[in-house]
């Protein structure tokens, strides 16, 4: 029968023989074997209230195909759990008996465990209080080969220590949570304080646009070239100036009712009103209405600030609301 034939057959025996007990059953007939392994349990720490895992390393394993151990501890500093094969033993059989003070932990393999590192893995949880201390002492430790001779190996064990620390703080998540809402909160601050400071329109020149501008303008008349006021006199057969009336911009953007011939117009930029001998009588600045009396060919008659002249035609914007 094969050794990993054996190792199967024992395994199902595990559960009533106990782990100590298997390793036995297996290599009890075995004769001693010049070779040598170190078993050690190195230093370990945990705070109270956790669990921690302590490895039980092999240094310089020759192949061991069966391993008995019993670690002893202080039941008032660590409770005991089920072990664990180490990395060093993925696929070995595994079984333990936790109880107060000891943990007793057997190991069968059908691989040849060679070399160093974890072999077993114990499992503790912590109930001493910071600073306590237990020694982690190794008894009735035992090898086998994993041949068919099943040799016994000679085993030198070393213990270690376990000391209780003090709880780690954990990171303060909610501190950071608060103060990214608080500088949320400022920059929607800052937000809305700077909406609430842009610059308006002032009411006043709301209200001198509105006079202004009239409710709808129509493009300049643009009537032959564009001729400058002093370039042209203003027609011979114009009619004679009358005595000034005064007019004044309409109070509203609806301009007052005048007879039919007569309109209202704004000017883009500073226009000259000449007289009919072509001398400049007044000048008509843009952002106002005036008055126009009648249309003639080029030049408009006007009347502003109490004196009728003419402008020239293409050089006026004529609103569409009749004068």
């Amino acid at each position: 029968m094969s050794v990993f034939h054996r190792f199967a057959r024992a395994a199902r025996l595990l559960g009533a023989a106990g782990p100590f007990a298997l390793a036995i059953t297996l290599l009890s007939a075995g004769a001693a074997s010049a070779a040598d392994v170190t078993v050690a349990v190195p230093a370990a720490k945990g705070a109270k209230g956790s669990d921690v895992s302590v490895p039980i390393r092999v240094v310089g394993a020759p192949g061991v195909g069966a391993l008995h151990v019993e670690l002893v501890f202080d039941p008032a500093v660590l409770e005991s759990k089920p072990a664990s094969a180490g990395k060093l033993a993925k696929n070995a059989l595994v079984d333990s008996n936790p109880s107060k003070g000891r943990l007793v932990m057997g190991l069968v393999s059908s691989d040849k465990i060679e070399g160093d590192g974890e072999i077993l893995v114990a499992h503790f949880h912590v109930i001493g209080d910071k600073g306590q201390k237990t020694p982690l002492t190794l008894e009735k430790v035992q090898a086998w080969e994993g041949t068919l001779d099943r040799l016994d190996i000679r085993v030198t064990a070393q213990a270690g220590e376990f000391t209780v620390t003090a709880k780690s703080a954990s990171f303060p998540w909610w501190i950071i949570a608060v103060a990214a809402a608080l500088v949320l909160l400022l920059l929607l601050l800052l937000a809305k304080r700077r909406r609430k400071d842009e610059p308006t329109a002032p009411a006043a020149a709301v209200a001198v646009h509105s006079a202004v501008a009239p409710p709808a303008v129509v493009a300049p008349l643009v009537v032959g070239p564009l001729l400058a006021p002093s370039s042209l006199p203003p027609p011979a057969g114009a009619p004679p100036s009358t005595p000034p009336r005064p007019v004044s911009p309409p109070p509203s953007a609806t301009p007052p009712p005048s007879p039919p011939k007569e309109f209202w117009f704004s000017v883009e930029s500073s226009q000259s009103v000449q007289s009919s001998e072509g001398t400049m009588v007044a000048t008509l600045a843009p952002g106002q209405w005036y008055l126009a009396r009648r249309q003639e060919g080029l030049w408009t008659e006007v009347e502003h600030e109490g004196v009728v002249g003419w402008v020239a035609t293409d050089q006026i914007r004529r609103s569409t609301t009749t004068a």
